[in-house]
C-alpha cells in the first residue's frame, strides 16, 4: 500500500544511515537542512524504494551513500546544489525540470582510496 504525503516541511529531518523508505509518494514537500543515508559505512546503508517525489523542494540537504531504487523523482526544485555521494541509483526516472543536481561517487571528503570508498 502506497502512502502519500503531500505539502508537508521535514526541517533537519537527519538518517545517519540503516533505514528503508518505500513505497511513498512525496507530493509539494519541502526538505530543508535534511539528509537521507548519512552514515560513512556502506553498510549502514538507507533503501529508498519505490517512491515518488512530484514538485518537491530542497535547500541546504543531501543524499550520501543510499541505495535510491524504483524512483521517481517528477520535478525538483534546488535551492543549491544538491549533492549525492557515494548513491547507488537502480531504475530512478528524472522527469520534468530538476534543478542542480550533482552526483559525485566518493562518500565524502577524505575517502579516496580507503576500504570504505571501496564498497560503493
Amino acid at each position: 500500500m502506497t502512502k502519500t504525503i503531500e505539502n508537508q516541511e521535514f526541517v533537519q529531518a537527519y538518517d545517519n544511515g540503516g533505514h528503508v523508505y518505500e513505497d511513498l509518494v512525496l507530493r509539494k514537500c519541502k526538505f530543508l537542512s535534511s539528509g537521507v543515508s548519512l552514515a560513512k559505512d556502506p553498510a549502514q546503508r538507507s533503501v529508498v524504494r519505490n517512491v515518488t517525489l512530484e514538485r518537491c523542494r530542497v535547500q541546504r540537504s543531501s543524499l550520501g551513500c543510499a541505495v535510491v531504487e524504483d524512483v521517481l523523482v517528477d520535478g525538483l526544485q534546488t535551492a543549491d546544489l544538491l549533492q549525492a555521494r557515494g548513491t547507488v541509483f537502480r531504475r530512478v526516472t528524472l522527469k520534468g525540470k530538476i534543478g542542480r543536481f550533482m552526483v559525485g561517487q566518493l562518500i565524502g571528503p577524505g575517502y579516496l582510496n580507503t576500504p570504505v570508498q571501496g564498497c560503493v
